[in-house]
């Protein structure tokens, strides 16, 4: 791939200026798609599919987008790594429902990936990444929590298959920097993809090709998942690695374990915003009502992430405060016509946290998982620093909380971790 010479950019560049809003909207659609399809490594390649200059494709990336609120997340194969994926429902028991299981009860201690407040029931839901086959010491940890009254009951549900999702651009204005759509749009759009271009969702691995991962990898990882670098010599000063060594680990281990990456709306106000977990179960053998309820799921603005259990069809959706009851009559109404069970969860949005691969299980010297779960109703088992080196407000410098506990630190409601 060659970079484009002077003349043939200056070229580019004349013609991008002159593009009408309609073209040059039609650029920025063409853009999205390819950094959905092939990543931010090679802007230059970018640039050349969509016609837009290096430089202003460059600058859209890291300044423009981000200025309308527009993240990027890696979308990572825990599966490769050897980590299989669980969904958690437990509910504390009324003397633990206070000060002692907060969110970070469960905090590096289990393997979170992500855990959420369910409010009003008081109850809790994660979503764990373990080790192949170390479930079992999960449920033991649970099943002594309820024995010792901390919790009343827990349910713990292998997760078989789950993906982010990208935002859809044409429900979202970017002169405005916010969301424009109408609900008829939503519904034009279910009819759309319906039976067509909603994508199926793969079974997990039930194997594991972990042995090529080591420890320096999974750092990169997790400092992907924590900010997508510019370049990979920006992470030579969080790793404390040389550049080479670096490159070499990205490049021959640690990129095979992204499988793409996605676009993100970010709350401007991420206490205003509304979050909510939706479970479909189907009846048996009705196969239509499952890509209905995906087509529905797929079509909302708002939907963040999707994934399946045995038994449910499940998806994340967070949206700004004034969309929610919208957002929750369109659902019950369209629902109303599927054959099947809907239920859903309101997150309490000031305990949700999301954590990157779990690297705290990972023995290095020994170069594989070593799960030990420890969880405590006495506190977070997680330290307060290992929670705030999780979130980008603290890594980009900005964080505006320094207290020394995480009750009083507003890092889980960080905008950037969502």
């Amino acid at each position: 791939m060659r970079y484009p010479d002077s003349q043939t950019d200056f070229k580019l560049f004349r013609d991008f200026v002159e593009m009408n809003n309609h073209q040059r909207s039609e650029a920025i659609l063409v853009l999205f798609d390819a950094i959905n399809s092939r990543g931010l490594d090679n802007v230059t390649d970018l640039a050349e599919i969509t016609g837009i200059p290096l430089e202003s494709t460059r600058y859209m990336i890291w300044h423009e987008f981000p200025k309308h609120f527009i993240s990027y997340q890696v979308e990572i194969d825990y599966a490769a790594l050897g980590l299989r994926r669980w969904m958690m429902e437990f509910t504390p028991s009324k003397a633990t429902s206070g000060n002692k299981l907060q969110n970070g009860v469960l905090g590096g201690g289990a393997g979170v990936i992500y855990s959420a407040k369910v409010v009003p029931e008081n109850s809790h839901l994660a979503i764990l990444a373990v080790p192949f086959g170390d479930q079992y010491k999960l449920w033991m940890e649970m099943d002594d929590l309820v024995k010792t009254g901390v919790i009343k009951n827990y349910s713990l549900r292998e997760i078989r298959s789950m993906r982010n999702l990208s935002f859809n651009p044409s429900f979202y204005s970017l002169r405005e920097s916010r969301w424009s759509f109408t609900w008829k749009d939503v519904e034009r759009y279910q009819h759309k993809i319906k039976g067509k271009s909603s994508e199926v969702l793969s079974e997990a691995k039930t194997g594991t090709d972990s042995a090529i991962f080591d420890y320096k990898d999974l750092l990169i990882l997790r400092e992907f998942q924590k900010r997508i670098p510019k370049s990979i010599s920006k992470l030579v000063k969080p790793l404390e690695l040389d550049h080479f060594n670096i490159r070499y680990h990205y490049n021959h281990h640690a990129k095979q374990a992204i499988l793409g990456y996605r676009l993100k709306v970010v709350p401007e106000r991420p206490k205003e915003q509304s979050s909510f977990v939706f479970l479909f179960s189907r009846e048996n053998g009705e196969d239509d009502a499952l890509e209905t309820a995906r087509s529905v799921a797929l079509s909302l603005p708002f939907t963040d992430s999707e994934w399946e259990t045995e038994k449910e069809y499940c998806w994340a959706a967070s949206c700004p405060g004034e969309y929610a009851n919208e957002l929750l009559r369109f659902t019950r109404n369209k629902f109303a016509q599927i054959r099947g069970n809907l239920r859903f969860l309101t997150l309490d949005s000031t305990s949700e946290f999301q954590g990157t691969v779990p690297i705290q299980f990972y023995d290095e010297k020994a170069h594989k998982w070593s799960y030990s779960p420890k969880i405590s109703s006495k506190g977070p088992n997680a330290s307060f620093q290992e929670l705030k080196k999780m979130c980008r407000y603290e890594v980009d410098r900005r964080c505006i909380v320094h207290e020394t506990s995480p009750q009083n630190c507003t890092i889980t409601s960080c905008p950037f971790v969502l």
